[in-house]
């Protein structure tokens, strides 16, 4: 079922454990542009960028939002070590600001430790 209220729409939605691609978007209530904010997601079951945000879109109800990607990365999640690595960079879409998807992943996963880097692919 379709999110109907930005309430419904969660902050972050990761696969675990493993290595997978990511992106970051914007989504806005279209009757109330103020009304936005930025959500993570990251599912090892999609092999690129535009999957992940094709499953997003699937997700939320398009009258209501309106979705636009950020940029992107890859994960490393490790639930062993309650260990998340955000890194690199989408070819389809940039390099997501991995500051502020960390700053999500921190409060989505508390007593994980989350870092970031703009390297590798």
């Amino acid at each position: 079922m379709a999110a109907k209220t930005m309430s419904e729409i969660k902050d972050v939605d990761l696969d675990k454990p493993g290595v997978f691609k990511y992106i970051q978007v914007q989504v806005t209530d279209k009757s109330d542009a103020s009304n936005a904010k930025i959500i993570v997601r990251g599912y090892e079951r999609c092999h690129y960028h535009c999957d992940i945000f094709d499953e997003i879109a699937e997700q939320v109800d398009k009258k209501l939002f309106k979705l636009k990607p950020l940029g992107g990365g890859r994960i490393k999640l490790d639930d062993k070590k309650k260990d998340i690595c955000v890194y690199g960079y989408s070819q389809a879409y940039g390099p997501a600001k991995h500051e502020d998807s960390k700053e999500l992943i921190e409060k989505a996963y508390p007593g994980y430790s989350v870092s970031i880097s703009y390297d590798g692919y």
